[in-house]
Parts: structure tokens; C-alpha cells; sequence
């Protein structure tokens, strides 16, 4: 029989500890995942809860830049907001009906 893997569990201030070392430059995605011994996706996700609850708490209809952001938050955050609208969808579907109509060239 093989023996059961424990699982971790990381408390709020561990995840937003995480989060804001990314987000401030302070560490790579790897270093951050090796030193934590979490996966690239787990990381992901913790990023997504924390852009849900900041576009929630700071409205998202604002279309007004934020003082202060960085470059990566400002790009997560306008994906989040863009994501959360439906935004992104209609724009690839708009792509892929252009590409349908567009003949092709010989």
C-alpha cells in the first residue's frame, strides 16, 4: 500500500506574501515556486484570487490607470477586468469570423 502524501495548506498571509513578491519584482516565478516547493499553476491561481478580490475592491468599470502599479500588475489587472467582461471572448471570436471572411490569396 502506498503511503498517504500530506497535503500543505498555506495560510492568507503566505499566499499574499507570494503573490506580492512576483508582482513587486522581488522574485521569479521559478525561484519563488522552488523555494516554496509549490507548482507554477498553484502560484497562478493564488495570482487570479488576488486580482478578483483587488478588481472587486476597486471597482472595475474605472478605466483610470492606478499610481504606483507596475507594469505586470497593470497588464494582470487590465487581463482580469477584460477576462471578467467578456471582453477577451468577443474579440477572438471577432478574429476568428474576419479570418473566416477574408478570402485567401493565391
Amino acid at each position: 500500500m502506498k503511503g498517504k502524501r500530506s497535503r500543505r495548506s498555506f495560510s492568507p498571509e503566505e499566499k499574499v506574501k507570494a503573490v506580492l513578491l512576483i508582482w513587486t519584482d522581488r522574485r521569479k516565478v521559478s525561484a519563488l515556486c522552488r523555494e516554496q516547493q509549490i507548482s507554477w499553476t498553484l502560484l497562478h491561481h493564488w495570482q487570479d484570487l488576488a486580482m478578483e478580490g483587488m478588481v472587486r475592491a476597486l471597482s472595475p468599470e474605472s478605466k483610470e490607470k492606478l499610481p504606483g502599479l507596475s507594469g505586470r500588475l497593470e497588464k494582470l489587472l487590465e487581463k482580469k477586468v477584460m477576462r471578467r467582461s467578456g471582453v477577451v471572448k468577443l474579440e477572438e471570436r471577432l478574429k476568428t469570423i474576419q479570418q473566416q471572411r477574408t478570402p485567401a490569396t493565391p
